[in-house]
C-alpha cells in the first residue's frame, strides 16, 4: 500500500488516509472517494488530499478483518461484518469468555498492523454480549500476511465461550456441632449458583471427622462432571486437617490449599477422577464477590484447574 498526497483530480476512486473536518466539509478517512466527494473537495477549495492506494495482492482492511476474526474465534461467538477495519465480534450464549493468551500475544506481538482485543479472561458474559474485535491499522494488509496468519493453527479458536457444564452440585457440612446454624453458608451458595444457572442438589451434615467425612465423600462421588462443596466448622490450615485428610482417604488429589485471593486465603482445590472438590473457606457466607467465587465460577464452566493456575490468581 501507499500512502501519498495527490492532487484533487487524482483522488477519485483512492482511500482518503486523513480525515477532513471543518464547519463546510467533513469526509471521514478511510472513505473511498467517490464523485460527490471529488466535487465537495473542489467547492471547499482543497487542492490536494492524503490518500492510501492499494498495491497488486493488498487487501482492504475490512476483508482482512473479517477474516482474521474467523479465523480466531469459535463457533459459540457470532462475527459481525467489518466497517472502517474493524470486526466486532459477540457471544452468542450465556457463559465464560476463555482465551488462549498465549496465542493472542503472539498474534499481536508479531503482526504490528493487526490489533485484537478483548475483555479479560474468565469474565462472565451474556448472550449478544461484545466480547473483543479485530482492527486492522493501515487500510489494507498484502494478501501474503493474511495467508500467513489464516495457515497458522495455532491461531484457530483463540477465543471461546464455555458453557456451565456441572450437573450436581452437592454442600457437605463438616460440623463439630452437627445443630450449628449453617444457614448464612447455605443461602450465599444458593445465590452465587443461582447466577450460574444452577442450584444445590443435595445438602449434607456430617460431624468433623476424618472417618465420617470420608464415608460421606465416597457417597457423592459420581463419573460425571459433579462438584462437591465442603464447609467446615474451621477454616483448613494445613494437609494433614479434617478435610484434606478425608480426601486423600478417598484417593482425591490436593490441588492447591490456600489461594492468593483476599479474601479466599483459605480456599482447597481437590479433585477425584471427573469430580472437583472445593474446601470452601469462611469469607463465603458473605455475597460479596471474593477469591471463593474466582475459583467456583471458572470449575463450573469446565476450567481444568493446576497449580500455576492457582498461582496466576494473584
Amino acid at each position: 500500500m501507499k500512502f501519498k498526497k495527490v492532487f484533487i483530480k487524482d483522488a477519485f476512486n483512492k482511500i482518503l488516509a486523513h480525515s477532513i473536518n471543518s464547519k463546510e466539509l467533513k469526509i471521514k478517512k478511510g472513505k473511498i472517494l467517490d464523485s460527490n466527494d471529488i466535487d465537495l473537495l473542489k467547492e471547499n477549495s482543497i487542492n490536494k488530499v492524503y490518500v492510501a492506494v492499494l498495491e497488486k495482492n493488498d487487501l482492504h482492511e475490512n476483508k482482512v478483518a473479517e477474516n482474521i476474526t474467523k479465523k480466531i474465534v469459535s463457533k459459540e461467538i457470532l462475527k459481525v461484518d467489518a466497517k472502517n477495519g474493524r470486526a466486532d465480534f459477540f457471544s452468542k450464549v450465556d457463559g465464560m469468555l476463555v482465551i488462549n493468551l498465549k496465542q493472542l500475544i503472539s498474534l499481536n506481538y508479531y503482526n504490528p498492523s493487526i490489533a485484537v482485543s478483548a475483555l479479560k479472561q474468565y469474565t462472565l458474559v451474556k448472550r449478544g454480549q461484545l466480547l473483543g474485535n479485530v482492527k486492522i491499522i493501515p487500510y489494507a494488509l498484502n494478501k501474503s500476511k493474511l495467508d500467513k496468519i489464516i495457515k497458522n493453527q495455532n491461531y484457530r479458536n483463540i477465543f471461546s465461550v464455555n458453557v456451565v457444564d456441572k450437573q450436581n452440585v452437592t454442600l457437605i457440612l463438616s460440623l463439630e456441632n452437627i445443630n450449628q446454624d449453617i444457614k448464612k453458608i447455605e443461602s450465599s451458595i444458593a445465590i452465587r449458583l443461582k447466577k450460574l444457572n444452577l442450584k444445590l442438589n443435595l445438602i449434607c451434615k456430617v460431624n468433623h471427622d476424618i472417618k465420617l467425612l470420608t464415608q460421606e465423600l465416597k457417597k457423592h462421588l459420581t463419573n460425571k462432571r459433579s462438584l462437591i462443596l465442603i464447609y467446615g466448622s474451621t477454616s483448613i490450615t494445613d494437609l494433614k486437617d479434617v478435610i484434606p485428610s478425608a480426601i486423600r482417604n478417598i484417593q482425591g488429589k490436593i490441588i492447591s490449599l490456600g489461594a492468593p485471593t483476599d479474601p479466599g486465603n483459605l480456599l482447597m482445590i481437590a479433585s477425584k477422577n471427573k469430580n472437583f472438590i472445593l474446601g470452601v473457606p469462611g469469607c463465603a457466607k458473605s455475597i460479596l464477590r471474593n477469591g471463593f467465587d474466582l475459583v467456583l465460577e471458572r470449575i463450573c464452566h469446565g476450567i481444568i484447574f493446576n497449580k500455576m493456575m492457582v498461582a496466576e490468581m494473584s
